[in-house]
């Protein structure tokens, strides 16, 4: 079988179990962030060892407590989200935003569906949509990251997606 069959029959396969609701890995595909990438700091928050990063674990309205998210995410068009993100004081550090594009993007887990990211660390995370802080070429529109596959667009400002912090450890 030539590796374009193999190609086509992997997306098919990965995209017919993104219906299942379960996260689904073919780990042969990719070579993948894994959990051993993020240091868990225990208190809701993880740091990226590549990129410098610390990231909320639990989705924006979840709460981290004994080791995994309670509470209900919540969605958020994306000024509010811009402003509730700059007025966080997650972990007890003040300077979080919401992530650029190639940031979120790094934490994507590309073999994974339903969350599309290493979920060992991302517990809240939602298979959906979440915004991102980078603007797109198209007047009003931001660029947001589908979860369910890891697939990007730029959709309106209005729109009502989720939200997951990061914040630079330098700072």
């Amino acid at each position: 079988m030539n590796i374009f069959i193999k190609s086509i029959l992997t997306f098919c396969s990965i995209s017919i179990t993104a219906l299942s609701f379960a996260q689904t890995c073919n780990n042969k595909t990719f070579n993948d962030i894994t959990a051993e990438q993020f240091i868990d700091l225990e208190n809701g928050v993880a740091v990226d060892k590549k990129t410098g990063l610390m990231w909320q674990v639990c989705t924006l309205g979840q709460t981290f407590q004994d080791g995994t998210c309670i509470d209900s995410a919540i969605t958020f068009n994306w000024l509010t989200a811009f402003e509730f993100a700059n007025q966080n004081q997650l972990a007890g550090f003040e300077n979080w935003r919401l992530p650029n594009i190639k940031e979120l993007t790094s934490i994507q887990k590309l073999s994974c569906v339903n969350p599309a990211v290493e979920n060992s660390v991302f517990i809240g995370i939602e298979s959906s949509y979440y915004w991102t802080a980078t603007p797109s070429n198209i007047s009003g529109r931001i660029w947001a990251i589908n979860f369910a596959d890891g697939l990007s667009f730029a959709d309106d400002k209005t729109t009502e997606y989720y939200v997951l912090l990061v914040r630079d450890i330098t700072q």
